[in-house]
């Protein structure tokens, strides 16, 4: 599964006591998925060069309502743990989890979350010319109702076909959007005009990505809004139309470009918001890394997250 993943924070504690370290816990559950994954270790201490594994513990997850059905972990290497296999289990849209982990020696640790669903994904919604065959205009619908939306999303734009293994390296480095909920955290002081254009418009069977009169319209709707750097975060998608663009803008002969939607639980939302700025505060200031103040957890007993997230995709744009 590819994670929403903002970048990689370390933790150390400054504590003279390696003995009784602290336990971080990381599972996220993605609605569908059968084969579950976790990671479980030791806070790196401050005189240790590696993260001691977890390696001898219970761990299960168990369903909150519904069948209420339990499934254990196993340890496989390291620190990673899988469940085990089961023919009849997945993970469910708008279903409760609880993690359990039994370290001989220490209280239990817990967690719990619901994983959102992905059944809203926005059409792309395309105004054509009157005129000519040009499109004019276009922006995206979620056909919700009055009143509805969804858990938080995290938008991502990735170059060329769609493949997982490939999205994360293919991704585009800005995007704009004209979202009233879009979150200003990861703004980076650029705005729409200062887009870049790359590639060689000369040869005549190139054009632009997008069609001139649609980005002249997106110019005339959007003035001059904030560039969001590699995604943009929304609290949450509801019934209102939106437009939004990737870049640097390019020149080619074709594209089958995507947006990758991920709905995520309030408290994988909540933890990549605060990894991604702990992430930002280490550029300035490295002694950050010694605190676990700044990164939310919702691991009782330890450290870490257990979280849901759903994800969905679209073609965005193709000239």
């Amino acid at each position: 599964m590819m994670m929403v993943s903002t970048g990689c924070v370390e933790t150390i504690v400054m504590d003279s006591d390696e003995e009784n370290l602290p336990v971080v816990v990381s599972c996220i559950l993605e609605q569908g998925q059968s084969k579950l994954t976790l990671n479980l270790q030791y806070v790196k201490g401050k005189s240790m060069d590696e993260y001691i594994p977890v390696e001898d513990a219970k761990v299960y997850i168990k369903e909150l309502k519904g069948f209420e059905r339990t499934v254990d972990f196993k340890h496989s290497e390291g620190s990673v743990w899988v469940t085990r296999p089961d023919p009849f289990f997945s993970i469910l849209p708008q279903m409760s989890y609880a993690l359990y982990i039994e370290i001989p020696g220490r209280e239990m640790i817990m967690a719990e979350t619901t994983v959102p669903s992905n059944r809203v994904i926005p059409e792309v919604v395309k105004k054509w010319s009157d005129t000519v065959a040009e499109i004019e205009d276009f922006y995206f619908q979620t056909g919700l109702e009055d009143g509805s939306q969804t858990a938080p999303v995290w938008i991502f734009a990735t170059k060329g076909k769609h493949t997982d293994g490939e999205s994360k390296k293919n991704r585009y480095s800005l995007l704009v959007t004209d979202h009233p909920y879009a979150d200003p955290v990861n703004a980076t002081g650029l705005r729409f005009s200062d887009l870049p254009i790359e590639g060689d418009p000369v040869p005549p069977d190139t054009h632009l990505m997008y069609t001139w009169p649609a980005f002249r319209e997106m110019r005339r709707k959007m003035p001059d809004l904030p560039l969001y750097e590699g995604f943009i975060r929304l609290d949450h998608l509801d019934n209102n139309p939106f437009h939004l663009l990737a870049g640097p803008l390019r020149y080619k002969e074709s594209y089958q470009d995507h947006l990758d939607f991920f709905f995520v639980s309030e408290e994988y939302d909540r933890y990549l918001r605060s990894v991604y700025i702990k992430d930002r505060q280490l550029e300035t200031d490295l002694t950050s890394i010694f605190s676990t103040d700044m990164v939310y957890t919702n691991i009782k007993g330890g450290i870490g997250i257990f979280a849901g997230i759903s994800r969905n995709n679209l073609m965005f744009l193709v000239n």
